[in-house]
């Protein structure tokens, strides 16, 4: 049980360094290359654990490969995507990032319009 609440407490930690990281005023990439090295630093840190201490039975190797590794890798994508749509973000004013948004909408207005036709009567709403 311990290592469960170890695990759970060295996620909520990385989790909250991650959001003060998020809220910097600092460059997008500076930001996501301080994130993904604290994440794979606390990755490199539960591998020493698990390596060392090992597991109590299976169950409990069961649950850390199922649920609690998963959440940190998750992280680690979440950060890489993040700054991956924040680099696809046009350069531009509000006005005019606000303009590029109502165009795409249109067309994804016009676009699920015209698939309201391909769809059987059943299935629109």
């Amino acid at each position: 049980m311990m290592f469960r609440e170890d695990c759970e407490n060295r996620y909520v930690r990385l989790k909250d360094l991650l959001e003060g990281i998020a809220v910097q005023d600092a460059p997008a990439l500076e930001r996501m290359t301080t994130a993904v090295t604290a994440v794979r630093e606390e990755l490199q840190e539960l591998r020493a654990l698990v390596s060392g201490s090992g597991f109590a039975d299976a169950a409990e190797e069961i649950w850390f490969f199922k649920t609690m590794k998963p959440q940190f890798y998750a992280l680690l994508i979440y950060e890489v995507s993040r700054y991956n749509l924040e680099q696809q973000q046009p350069a531009a004013t509000r006005e005019g990032c606000a303009i590029i948004i109502c165009r795409s909408w249109r067309r994804s207005v016009v676009f699920s319009g015209s698939m309201l036709f391909c769809m059987p009567i059943s299935a629109r709403g």
